[in-house]
Parts: structure tokens; sequence; C-alpha cells
């Protein structure tokens, strides 16, 4: 079994890891595998920075629930938020108290405050850390991961 992994660093505390496996009968990962993997990780940059930002990471910010993170998308996209409680499922009332939640949690004071750190908080990120590691090699006598 042969494992690579990337790392993204978003702050000092926290980092996205993406793990890719090759089993038993596969290739091991050559040079070029890794090459591409990093270019990969390259362009992951600011959409590593956008999945953090939608499940609360950020500076200032708490974790957010599941309906929490839905509100979000719907506040940072164009639905009226009249609609907001059909869209989730919700009564009104409740769709207004998640939408506080949000903004509470995300430390914003507006709709418009939330998608203006969006824009900002959401671009280019340099990783802190090397992107790539290479692990040292399984023994083939571990079961693979599924």
């Amino acid at each position: 079994v042969d494992e690579m992994h990337l790392f993204h660093a978003l702050s000092p505390d926290l980092e996205l890891r993406i793990g890719f496996y090759r089993v038993r009968g596969e290739c091991a990962f050559s040079a070029d595998d890794e090459r591409a993997l990093n270019e990969l990780n390259d362009s992951l940059g600011p959409w590593v920075r956008r999945v953090a930002f939608l499940h609360g990471f950020g500076p200032g910010m708490q974790p957010l629930a599941p309906k929490e993170r839905e509100a979000l998308v719907l506040l940072l996209g164009a639905t009226a938020q009249k609609t907001f409680g059909e869209a989730m499922g919700v009564s009104v009332a409740r769709a207004n108290e998640i939408v506080q939640a949000v903004h509470a949690k995300i430390a914003s004071s507006n709709r418009a405050d939330l998608q203006r750190r969006w824009m900002t908080e959401t671009g280019d990120v340099k990783p802190e850390i090397p992107v790539l590691t290479r692990p040292r090699r399984r023994s083939t006598s571990r079961q693979a991961p599924r």
C-alpha cells in the first residue's frame, strides 16, 4: 500500500488534510504523481478557505451547525431572506433565528458585511507548511483502506 497526503494550513491550529491511497496490486505513486498532486494542491488554496468559511472556521468565527451552514449559503447567494424558511424547510421565525445565529457565529452585522467578508477572507491562500508529505510505505500485511 502506498499513500500521499496533501496538507493545507489555514491557521496555526487548523489544517485540511487530503489523503490519496493505492492498494496492493496498484503501482506505487511516481514522481509525476507527486508533482501533479502538488500542482492540484496549489490550486486548492481558495477553495480550502471557502470550505473553512462555510463551516465557521476562520478569524473570529465559531463552528456552524448544518442548518446554519445551509442559511449561510443562502445569505451568500441571491435568495430573498423572506423565502429562507421555505428553502430550509423550517418556519419563517425559525429561519430568522438561524440567520441571527449565523451572523453571531461569523461575527457579521448584516448580509452585506457577511458577503464582504466572504469576498475578502476566501481569496488566495498560500500554505504555511509543506503541502505534500510522503509517509513511509505500509507493509502489505496491513489491510488496505476501504
